[in-house]
């Protein structure tokens, strides 16, 4: 008889979208029936009966482990997804995992920024998941190509060691006539399920697109740190420029971004404008994480440069804003 099995998919959200689509695109080739996804939104009791009953009745249980921990549950003090990881193995389904390598996951930090691609408040928990789920069967990947072949492989690798029950045709049952109702009804349900995952695509694709509306930067959406930066002023003073000229901190960040771009040092040698910008004003910038200070390589001294934060806050800036880098018009801070 030829079974269908439930492969229950887990995942931090926001992050790991593509990563999801992949496993859905997989499990479906298989011939099988991907479940959980954006199905679920953790938050209440009533969600999480939810999701184990649907653990409960999957057959396999998949993870995949991006650089998050996930939202963290108020009385465990544990992501959803770990209490998910660790409900499946209490019930004993099998487990197969998938884990994004460090360049996977810095490819998500590019592309979604540092908030949204790794874990900043529960780092060790973090790290102490991750161990855990390593120690068992899990797959190194590095793109939404290698999701696909660990699904499958994973799949057969489970098959060959387990006796699954699995879902059945009616048609396979001829004397069961409780059972083929019952199947039918199920086969109804994922049918619709299958439906809502290959939508899911052309939802991945809104998301991105509301996502360059709402893109956060340091816990401000564009338009928020817009407003701030334009509110929040900087006077140059006439003893270390040549005349005193006050800006706000938006105009002053595009009119010198060249000079952002390559960083400002505190360097013994820098004169007394790229100093003034060191101490003074690059501090303001990285309040909002539009700039960081690094280390300059073989020497002495720290250099504050536009991060990468920085960078796509500018690039929105002008793609959004249809902004031109104005003239200068103040002294030039070149050491």
């Amino acid at each position: 008889m030829n079974k269908k099995l439930q492969v229950f998919i887990s995942s931090t959200f926001i992050d790991l979208q593509e990563e999801r689509q992949s496993a859905v695109e997989a499990i479906l080739k298989a011939g099988h029936i991907p479940a959980g996804m954006e199905l679920f939104k953790a938050g209440n009791q009533s969600q999480w009966d939810t999701i184990t009953r649907w653990i409960d009745e999957s057959d396999i249980y998949m993870l995949i482990l991006g650089g998050r921990y996930g939202t963290v549950e108020e009385t465990s003090k544990k992501s959803y997804t770990h209490l998910e990881y660790e409900y499946a193995l209490s019930k004993n389904i099998p487990i197969f995992a998938v884990t994004l390598t460090e360049g996977a996951i810095q490819s998500k930090v590019e592309q979604l920024g540092y908030d949204k691609a790794l874990e900043r408040d529960n780092n060790a928990k973090y790290k102490e998941f991750k161990e855990t789920v390593r120690s068992r069967m899990c797959t190194d990947v590095t793109d939404v190509k290698d999701i696909k072949l660990a699904v499958l492989d994973s799949l057969a690798d489970l098959q060959r060691l387990n006796k699954f029950t699995g879902w059945m045709s009616g048609k396979d049952m001829p004397d069961v006539n409780s059972l083929n109702k019952q199947i039918i009804n199920l086969q109804q349900e994922n049918m619709l399920l299958m439906k809502e995952n290959l939508k899911s695509k052309e939802t991945i694709e809104k998301l991105k697109l509301q996502q360059k509306k709402k893109e956060e930067f340091n816990g401000f959406s564009f338009e928020e740190l817009v407003d701030l930066l334009r509110n929040e002023t900087v006077t140059l003073p006439n003893t270390v420029f040549t005349k005193e000229t006050t800006y706000n901190l938006l105009e002053l960040f595009i009119l010198y971004s060249t000079r952002f771009a390559t960083g400002v040092t505190n360097s013994g040698t820098a004169n007394k404008q790229v100093k003034y910008f060191y101490f003074h004003v690059a501090p303001l910038y990285m309040k909002y994480d539009l700039m960081e200070k690094v280390k300059a390589s073989g020497v002495q001294y720290h250099r504050i440069q536009t991060s990468k934060t920085g960078h796509k806050f500018l690039g929105m800036l002008h793609k959004e804003l249809e902004l031109h880098t104005p003239k200068q018009e103040i002294d030039d801070i070149e050491e």
